[in-house]
C-alpha cells in the first residue's frame, strides 16, 4: 500500500491501530550557544556573565555525561529566549540535576550591601538563600509564574521519576536543634565558632574528632510545590512544614497512590497531590503555555500549642494556600490547602529543568522559553472578589501564632548555651556521649566499617553502663528490706 502524506495518519492506524500524535515540527532554525559554566549559587556568589536572563545553570551529578544546557535567541518568546535542556544521566542510583534557579546573589550587590565577602567558607552553612531577591517578595501577595514547554515523545521516557519544575524553600543554618527536641535560633557569629572548633556536616555539628554532640543545624527540606513525574504519569505535588527547625530527611511516601499523606514522625510535615495526568495524555510535540497563580501558605509560631512531650518547636500554620494552574489557557487547578515551609516569611523560589531524584538513567531532551513572574497584592477595586478568597485562607486563630518572637540562645563557652535575657522556652544541650553518637545514626547514613567500629563501642558502652546502673538500684533496693519504695525506683530508673 502506498500512502500519501495526507494519508498517512489513516495508513498508520490500520498497520499498528494506534494513530501518530500529532507533533508540531519547528521550522525555524536557532542559533543554539552553551550556556555559561555552572555555578553553586546557594555557596558562591555570582557574576553577572553567569547570569542568564533571570537565572543561574545550576548541575550536579552529570560529569563527563554528555548533558548540555544551551540557550538560543527566540523572537516568539516572551522573555526573548529559548532554553534546550539536554539530560542524559550515566550512573544508576545517582542523583543529578540540570536546572535553572532564579535564586542567586550577584557579587557586587553583596558587596554593596556591606556584607562579610570572609564570612562565605565551606565549613560553615551557607546564609546566600536568604539574600536572594526573589524570596524577599511579600508572601501576603499572589505571585504568578509563566512559561512554555515543548517535549516531544520520543524525548520523554515512560518510566523513572523526575522533576521538571519546583519551587524551593530557603533553609537557616542559624536554627538548632537538640537530641532532648530543645529548638533555638544561635547568633551567626556562635554558628562559626562550633564549625571552626568542631565540624559542621550535612546538618549535624560534631567535635573536631567529628564525634557526635546532640546538635542538629537545619538544612531545609522537600520543595513545597513540584510538577513531577514518576512512572507514566504527570503528578502536582503540594507539601507543607509548619515546623520550625525542618530536617533535610523528613519523610517520603515512595509512590503518590495516596493524594494526602502525613509524615508518621511529623505528623506537621504533609503532602497533596493535587493534579495527575497520564503519559498518554499529555500534549507532547507542541508548545504549552503554563500559567500558576499561587498564594503561598503563611507560618507563624505560638509555644503554647506544644503538645509532643519534650519537643520545642513552636511552628505552626497560619493559612491555607491557593493555587491555580492554567495549561493552555485552561483552568487544571483551583485547590486551596497547606502549601510551604516556616521560613521566616521568606518565599519559595522558581527553579525549572530536571532533578532526578532516583538516580534514573533515563535521557530526556526539551525546550522551554518565555518564563515570567510578576506579584499583586489585590489593592485594585475589581479585584474584592479574589481579597475575600485569600482572606478565607486563615486557619488559625486571628492574633494568635502571629508573635515573631522566637526562642534564642547564646553561645556562653565550650558546648555551653544559655538564654541572653535569662528566659526563654528551653536551652540547647550539646555534649559529646555516646548516646549522642548513638543517636546520630538516625541522621547520617553510616558510610564505612570505621563508622560501624564506633557506633557498636558506643552501643557496647552504654548497654554496659545501663547495666552497672541496673545493678546498683537492685543492690540498694535489696538493702532497703521489706520497705515499699515502687515510685522512687522507678523513677531512678527513668
Amino acid at each position: 500500500m502506498i500512502c500519501s502524506l495526507l494519508l498517512i495518519n489513516s495508513c498508520f492506524i490500520l498497520f499498528t491501530g494506534r494513530p501518530i500524535q500529532a507533533e508540531v515540527v519547528e521550522r525555524k532554525k536557532l542559533s543554539w550557544k552553551g550556556t555559561t559554566k555552572q555555578v553553586d549559587p546557594y555557596n558562591e556568589l555570582v557574576d553577572r556573565g553567569n547570569v542568564i536572563r533571570n537565572f543561574v545553570k545550576v548541575s550536579t551529578g552529570l560529569k563527563n555525561s554528555g548533558s548540555s544546557l544551551k540557550v538560543a535567541k527566540d523572537a516568539e518568546s516572551a522573555d526573548g529566549f529559548q532554553y534546550k535542556f539536554d539530560f542524559q544521566p550515566t550512573t544508576p542510583g545517582k542523583k543529578s540535576r540540570l536546572e535553572l534557579s532564579t535564586c542567586y546573589v550577584l557579587k557586587s550587590d553583596y558587596e554593596k550591601a556591606g556584607h562579610d565577602i570572609n564570612r562565605l567558607r565551606d565549613d560553615v552553612p551557607s546564609m546566600l538563600q536568604h539574600l536572594c531577591p526573589v524570596v524577599s517578595m511579600p508572601v501576603e501577595a499572589i505571585h504568578k509564574y509563566t512559561y512554555q514547554l515543548r517535549i516531544m515523545k520520543r524525548d520523554f521516557p515512560d518510566k523513572g521519576s523526575y522533576i521538571l519544575t519546583q519551587w524551593h524553600g530557603t533553609s537557616d543554618g542559624k536554627i538548632l536543634r537538640d537530641d532532648n527536641g530543645c529548638v533555638s535560633r544561635i547568633r551567626d557569629e556562635d554558628l562559626v565558632s562550633l564549625c571552626e572548633d568542631g565540624v559542621c556536616n550535612k546538618g549535624r555539628i560534631l567535635t573536631e574528632n567529628e564525634e557526635a554532640i546532640g546538635l542538629r543545624y537545619e538544612q531545609g527540606g522537600y520543595p513545597p510545590l513540584s510538577f513531577h513525574f514518576k512512572d507514566g504519569t504527570f503528578y502536582v505535588i503540594a507539601r507543607s512544614d509548619e515546623r520550625e527547625f525542618i530536617a533535610k530527611s523528613g519523610c517520603h511516601p515512595g509512590t503518590f497512590d495516596k493524594d494526602h499523606f502525613h509524615c508518621p514522625l511529623h505528623p506537621r510535615q504533609q503532602y497533596h497531590v493535587i493534579w495527575k495526568k497520564k503519559l498518554k495524555d499529555f500534549p507532547f510535540g507542541q508548545w504549552n503555555s503554563f500559567t500558576w497563580k499561587i498564594k503561598w501558605s503563611e507560618y507563624g509560631n505560638d509555644y503554647s500549642t506544644q503538645t509532643n512531650g519534650g519537643e520545642h518547636d513552636g511552628g505552626v500554620l497560619l493559612s491555607n494556600a491557593w493555587i491555580r494552574l492554567w495549561i493552555n489557557s485552561k483552568l487544571e487547578i483551583d485547590w486551596k490547602g497547606p502549601c510551604g515551609r516556616n521560613d521566616d516569611g521568606r518565599v519559595p523560589y522558581f527553579k525549572m529543568g530536571i532533578y532526578n531524584p532516583s538516580g534514573s538513567i533515563e535521557p530526556i531532551l526539551f525546550r522551554t522559553r518565555g518564563f515570567g513572574y510578576s506579584y499583586d497584592l489585590l489593592e485594585r477595586e475589581d479585584e474584592a472578589e479574589e481579597r475575600e478568597q485569600v482572606a478565607n485562607l486563615r486557619v488559625y486563630p486571628r492574633g494568635s501564632g502571629d508573635d515573631k518572637e522566637r526562642n534564642f540562645n547564646e553561645l556562653k563557652f565550650g558546648l555551653e548555651f544559655g538564654n541572653p535575657d535569662g528566659a526563654g522556652v528551653c536551652t540547647l544541650e550539646a555534649e559529646s556521649s555516646q548516646l549522642a553518637t548513638i543517636a546520630g545514626v538516625k541522621y547520617s547514613p553510616i558510610k564505612n566499617n570505621k563508622q560501624i567500629r564506633t557506633i557498636l563501642r558506643a552501643m557496647a558502652q552504654v548497654i554496659m553502663e545501663q547495666q552497672q546502673r541496673i545493678k546498683e538500684l537492685e543492690s540498694k533496693h535489696s538493702d532497703v528490706g521489706d520497705v515499699d519504695v515502687g515510685d522512687d525506683y522507678d523513677e531512678e530508673m527513668d
